[in-house]
């Protein structure tokens, strides 16, 4: 902002001109450069910046731009960090690879994220916080058990974050997300309740360990948390009537 509109156009000039000299950098030096836009508060500007330049495209290959639907999905992407209320890189870096590749699965984001020398971290966020986007957004309708094992992840306001920015930028209801915050006011014994039962208790019962053992638990938390089941020795006769024979 200091630079004279003369300085400013000669360094955008420059930048147009050795935009391809941006492959030969290392990609921990792009990454840690990104990190630093996507955390600012003028994030949506050095994204546009980026753009505009042509560095974009080479930082990520695999984007979309040829679709005709490009411009608009970039404008959400522009918006999206606009409203985002997190400094977090993982959040904002969801919200505009997303954006840009949205047909990209799990692996192809992951072995993007990787070839970034991002991070398992930021990794992880990125894919667990895209996994259940859509989720959070439905939160007024989706399933308590589901809702509740999304909820109590330390990583749900960036969640939370991501899915309202998106919702806002494509002037979208925000309804479903305001129901999960919520949900975040219950009480503790509410929120997340102790387990009824442990692996322990099935063994207890004659139940062969292995892979039953989880599907069992995860039934028993279900209707706990359904509140079908009250006590340990409810979940201990729910168990025996179903699986011990």
């Amino acid at each position: 902002h200091k630079l004279n509109p003369v300085r400013l156009a000669y360094i955008r000039a420059a930048i147009d001109r050795h935009a391809q000299e941006l492959k030969v950098v290392s990609a921990e030096r792009i990454t840690a450069e990104m990190q630093r836009m996507l955390t600012h508060p003028g994030r949506s500007t050095a994204v546009q910046l980026l753009q505009e330049t042509g560095l974009l495209a080479i930082i990520f290959p695999e984007s979309e731009a040829t679709q005709d639907d490009f411009k608009d999905r970039f404008q959400v992407a522009l918006a999206g960090l606009e409203h985002l209320n997190t400094q977090d890189f993982a959040s904002a870096l969801a919200l505009l690879w997303s954006q840009l590749v949205p047909s990209a699965d799990r692996n192809l984001t992951e072995s993007v994220m990787r070839r970034m020398k991002l991070s398992n971290e930021v990794i992880k966020s990125m894919i667990w916080m895209l996994d259940h986007e859509s989720q959070v957004v439905q939160g007024e309708t989706i399933a308590w058990p589901v809702l509740q094992r999304i909820l109590i992840d330390p990583r749900i306001n960036h969640l939370l974050a991501l899915a309202a920015a998106r919702q806002q930028a494509r002037q979208l209801p925000v309804t479903g997300i305001e129901a999960c915050q919520q949900k975040q006011l219950l009480s503790p014994e509410k929120l997340n309740p102790p387990p009824l039962l442990c692996g322990t208790d099935l063994q207890e019962l004659g139940l062969p360990a292995g892979p039953l053992f989880r599907e069992i638990l995860e039934e028993v938390r279900n209707a706990q948390l359904m509140e079908q089941l009250q006590d340990k020795q409810q979940a201990l006769d729910w168990v025996r009537s179903r699986w011990v024979r």
